[in-house]
């Protein structure tokens, strides 16, 4: 979904701001995701639970999701994009806008004040910036932070490193490598089924119960758009189970040596999943080395066939009388799927493996193993507030690491 400009009549801008504000869109997670099936996808699942079975006959409705990744902040990247179109409105339109920004969310329009007034350029800092060379500062957003030149392993600049704090999605990273570690059959056909649906932060997705889908194929998803309920699939259809996929995800922090980290789901919806910027440079590590995380995690885009049976209850007229039919119907859906993780959809980064998570309780934070001049490092950042801080300050970083 993309916003067009408002410019022209505020009317148009007060439509669109109805819009924008509206509840789907400040989901905890899977927010563009929560926009574009609010209606949809909760009536496929209502219908999915119903227990009613009053008629067998298949009928195929084909719809094209253009589908956001389920990473982005919504409102941020809206901001942004009035923003790079700040020319084509009024003075009056643009004022109007920062104020109602500022009644939603107040930091928020104040980084797009700031994003204005310098025109979205990142930072950088010179070489003869004595406080950038002594490594004990750069003006960063994220709460926590930590460069490791992947070779040596020697740290080339860490904020609060040894902190413990909720690792959202990057939780990901290790439910791939448990997943790969059992060695299972990747074209195994598994099914979304309730079981999947997010009780917990009450997030979308735009796998409905009853998809079909390939093991790898949602390996796919989970990595590269953070797809929730295709890695709760394929931990739910664990040898053992959930309970014993969780386990495994312990027990391989615990071989990894990451000593302040422990997980009690496998999609980083559960803020007790909880790690240090130390830790997850181990797990970055040893995640590089699968060739599936590798790829699937920095593949820019990716389009899918999703088809689901669900029920659906219409009218049925006979007569004067009118009576209530559900019967089963077989949806095929188009959806595109784009990467969460802005760095690789920029393409002006050489990454190797990456992820990004977002629940309220861990703020914005990545994951990256990049070459910045032909030298690999690992980044780490948490607790950022939104998406912009959170990309512009791995660019600060990069700008840093190419003075060094």
């Amino acid at each position: 979904m993309k916003f067009k400009t408002c410019s022209g009549s505020l009317k148009a801008l007060f439509i669109t701001l109805s819009l924008l504000f509206s509840p789907a869109i400040f989901a905890e997670d899977d927010a563009m995701g929560a926009f574009i099936q609010q209606i949809d996808t909760q009536q496929e699942e209502n219908n999915a639970d119903n227990s009613t079975d009053v008629a067998e006959e298949n009928e195929v409705e084909s719809v094209v999701i253009q589908a956001e990744d389920d990473d982005e902040d919504a409102l941020g990247e809206f901001a942004a994009q009035l923003d790079n179109q700040a020319n084509h409105q009024s003075d009056d339109e643009f004022a109007l806008l920062q104020y109602l920004l500022a009644q939603q969310n107040a930091p928020l329009a104040q980084n797009l004040t700031n994003h204005t007034a310098t025109a979205g350029s990142f930072a950088s800092y010179s070489s003869h910036d004595n406080t950038a060379n002594n490594h004990s500062y750069l003006p960063l957003h994220s709460s926590a932070a930590l460069i490791v030149d992947a070779n040596t392993g020697k740290v080339l600049y860490e904020k609060n490193s040894d902190q413990v704090r909720s690792i959202a999605s990057i939780t990901k990273l290790m439910a791939a490598m448990v997943i790969l570690d059992a060695k299972p059959n990747m074209n195994q056909v598994l099914t979304v089924q309730s079981a999947d649906i997010d009780r917990l932060k009450g997030s979308s997705s735009r796998l409905p119960v009853g998809t079909k889908m390939t093991r790898e194929k949602m390996l796919h998803l989970g990595l590269m758009s953070s797809e929730n309920r295709a890695i709760h699939a394929m931990a739910r259809n664990y040898p053992g189970g959930l309970n014993a996929f969780i386990r495994a995800m312990n027990a391989k922090a615990k071989s990894l040596g990451m000593n302040d980290t422990v997980f009690y789901d496998p999609t980083g919806l559960d803020p007790r999943n909880r790690s240090t910027p130390q830790d997850l440079v181990k797990m970055v590590q040893a995640a590089h080395k699968y060739e599936k995380i590798r790829y699937y995690s920095t593949h820019n885009s990716a389009s899918t066939q999703v088809r689901a049976t669900v029920k659906k209850t219409q009218r049925v007229k006979k007569g004067k009388k009118v009576r209530k039919v559900t019967k089963r119907v077989t949806q095929i859906r188009q959806v595109n799927y784009r990467n969460s993780n802005k760095l690789i959809r920029n393409g002006d980064w050489d990454i190797s493996l990456q992820k990004t998570g977002y629940i309220r309780e861990a703020g914005r934070c990545m994951v990256v193993y990049a070459h910045v001049d032909n030298r690999p490092v690992i980044m780490v950042l948490m607790n950022s507030s939104n998406t912009n801080q959170r990309t512009n300050d791995a660019y600060t970083m990069r700008s840093w690491l190419q003075q060094m």
